[in-house]
């Protein structure tokens, strides 16, 4: 799968310190990024139904099964989204959902 938003530069800090996003990354309007990311979803799901048949398999690079690791994907993103909103908040800023 080829996308700009599938690059080295979004991984972990360790990873990204001495990097920046490309010239088209940083053109990318949140529209385009969202719709990016849903066809990078999609494409993925996708992906995941052709080759996995048995989610009791073990993951690869997870240690556990394909269905545990599909369990704790949303949770790991929401953790991060709260970190987030956790940060907006003590930089002074009133969120929508307050």
């Amino acid at each position: 799968m080829s996308s700009p938003l599938l690059d080295a530069r979004f991984g972990y800090y360790t990873s990204n310190i001495e990097t920046s996003p490309t010239d088209e990354q940083r053109a990318m309007s949140a529209e385009q990024v969202f719709s990016e990311l849903t066809r990078i979803h999609r494409e993925a799901t996708e992906f995941l139904k052709l080759r996995v048949t048995d989610l009791e398999a073990k993951a690869p690079y997870w240690g556990s099964t394909y269905e545990e690791l599909l369990k704790y994907m949303p949770f790991h993103a929401a953790y991060h989204t709260g970190q987030i909103y956790s940060v907006r908040h003590l930089l002074g800023e009133t969120t929508p959902d307050n």
